[in-house]
């Protein structure tokens, strides 16, 4: 719990892919940082997280997740996920997962059954992101 993108950069520079050869590789990062760290500052750690992988996994398609929606963050999220986009623009074998539209409603907002406590969706929550991330696997 509690893990932030700098947290995620060392386990990889530490070894944590070696031995692997993945053929996908699904990041979910900066949820963790967005209560300390700016817009720009998230997306470019994420943007350095896909680019230490890549020089680990170089054969991986990578599949950048947008954070999250959570209470409260919504537009601040949308912002922040949309620089990422940006970010990730044009980057060979990356691709962005966008789970928004299955956790929030018309307005915007999370779909406050599908999550927990706000921030962690709940199995029917998660039983929709399944359904986007299958998507990706079997392309």
């Amino acid at each position: 719990g509690w893990d932030r993108i700098e947290n995620m950069l060392w386990r990889v520079d530490h070894g944590e892919l070696d031995g692997y050869n993945a053929e996908h590789i699904f990041i979910m990062a900066g949820t963790n940082n967005v209560f300390r760290d700016t817009n720009e500052e998230i997306a470019d750690g994420v943007i350095e997280l896909v680019r230490q992988i890549r020089i680990r996994q170089p054969k991986a398609r990578i599949h950048i997740v947008r954070i999250y929606p959570r209470r409260g963050v919504e537009e601040r999220l949308r912002k922040l996920n949309d620089r990422l986009e940006e970010k990730a623009a044009g980057m060979k074998n990356v691709d962005i997962v966008n789970v928004d539209s299955v956790l929030t409603g018309s307005d915007g907002k999370i779909i406050e059954s599908l999550f927990n406590d706000g921030c962690h969706p709940n199995s029917a929550g998660y039983e929709r992101v399944a359904n986007v991330y299958e998507k990706y696997l079997t392309r």
